[in-house]
């Protein structure tokens, strides 16, 4: 594995520091700002003069360079309900993880039952867990034709947000990248490499069923706050377990009706 983290200052307290590396967060984070408001990034146009033909074509965003793995199915146990169908403002978890992954990544597949929008595919077997939920999202991301990395996310976070996702997104070099939140990976809200997805199913046929041996690939690229610090916070991983975690995140929501 390797550690990364851009020279802002130390982490944070109660989460350990990594070594300091990647010039490229310095460079994403400049970006934020953009030219966003600035009247030296506008075209000068004087009166009567007509600009050139390029500034006048409309401009085709770029397809985005990961794809997005949705994972529903889990069996909520402990928190008594589908964590999928808990709504939040009008939206499920999993409509409201699906149109932030939508924003970042292309094409989005939903391993679970079909609650997002977004085209859905079941694990074999069934009730597997996340590793052979990663593995048939996989599978079925090679069969759309896409052949590289994809955003691999758990829909019961509600406090994720899109900036989060896009540093993920656009972390480079391409591969895994794993968060990192006081000493704990995040497989489940994280980038997973090309390769990695392709090992699930061997992994599933030799008895594994845990996602541990993520953090530890050689490749792997393991993130602390003090890389993803700039765009996110601790509670953006927090994830819906028990009941009581809506009082602890400080959110209003409810079950979808039906649900």
């Amino acid at each position: 594995m390797i550690a990364a983290s851009p020279p802002f200052g130390p982490a944070k307290s109660g989460c350990p520091g990594f070594p300091r590396a990647t010039a490229f967060i310095a460079t994403w984070r400049a970006r934020l700002g953009g030219c966003a408001g600035s009247l030296s990034c506008t075209p000068s146009k004087q009166p009567g003069h007509q600009q050139s033909r390029p500034y006048n074509r409309p401009v085709v965003p770029a397809m985005p360079a990961v794809a997005g793995i949705l994972l529903t199915g889990g069996a909520s146990r402990r928190f008594g309900r589908d964590k999928s169908l808990f709504e939040i403002d009008g939206e499920t978890l999993a409509t409201r993880t699906a149109r932030l992954l939508q924003r970042v990544a292309a094409p989005v597949i939903e391993v679970g039952p079909g609650v997002s929008g977004c085209p859905s595919v079941v694990e074999v077997p069934r009730g597997g867990g996340p590793l052979a939920a990663v593995a048939a999202g996989n599978e079925e991301l090679r069969a759309r034709g896409s052949q590289g990395d994809a955003l691999v996310i758990a829909c019961d976070m509600p406090l994720l947000s899109e900036p989060l996702l896009r540093l993920l997104a656009e972390f480079s070099p391409p591969g895994t990248v794993i968060p990192v939140v006081c000493g704990q990976p995040q497989p489940l809200c994280a980038r997973w490499g090309a390769g990695d997805m392709a090992r699930c199913r061997d992994l599933l046929a030799a008895g594994a069923r845990s996602l541990r041996h993520l953090a530890t690939q050689p490749s792997s690229v393991l993130i602390d706050e003090s890389v993803w610090g700039g765009v996110a916070d601790e509670w953006s991983f927090a994830d819906l377990d028990h009941p009581q975690d809506v009082t602890r995140l400080g959110i209003r929501g409810r079950h979808a009706t039906g649900s």
